[in-house]
């Protein structure tokens, strides 16, 4: 049996709305983290032919899904704006707030032709981006959160 140390713990959202993301961080933050997706999109994978990705996803391109989005899973609609938890210069487990962190969604991955076209893209909780057959609306496990906003149907 487990000691109480050992157990997950189960930590409140970090953003109470999209509103209040927008509130709490500044453009540079918010754009490096979007400079850092699109690099990591453009990036040249192995499986496919060894060209470039293209259409190159950029920077703004990225954050034009986070905002249309507004922070929200395309598939459970959690607020998905936060980052991987870190505890002491390491990732911790984020199994506990996987539908909290916001990640970018290849819709088709196989589409060779259109890999980062923004058709193809959206934006996905980490927990559903790593697990599709976990993509259920309004998900209340994995730290899945779904504030009242008027601008947004769940």
């Amino acid at each position: 049996m487990p000691c109480n140390s050992q157990r997950l713990t189960f930590r409140p959202p970090e953003y109470t709305s999209f509103a209040d993301y927008m509130a709490r961080t500044i453009n540079t933050e918010r754009m490096r983290r979007c400079y850092q997706a699109s690099k990591r999109a453009n990036r040249v994978h192995r499986s496919l032919t060894p060209t470039l990705i293209s259409p190159r996803l950029t920077g703004p391109g990225m954050w034009g899904l986070i905002e249309a989005a507004k922070g929200r899973c395309m598939y459970c609609r959690s607020l998905a704006v936060e980052q991987k938890p870190v505890i002491e210069g390491r990732r911790n487990l984020w199994a506990e707030v996987g539908r909290r962190i916001g990640s970018l969604e290849h819709v088709d991955p196989y589409l060779r032709d259109a890999q980062n076209d923004l058709s193809n893209l959206g934006w996905a909780c980490l927990w559903c981006n790593v697990w599709p057959d976990q993509r259920v609306p309004l998900a209340a496990d994995h730290g899945g959160f779904y504030p009242d906003e008027p601008d947004i149907e769940a």
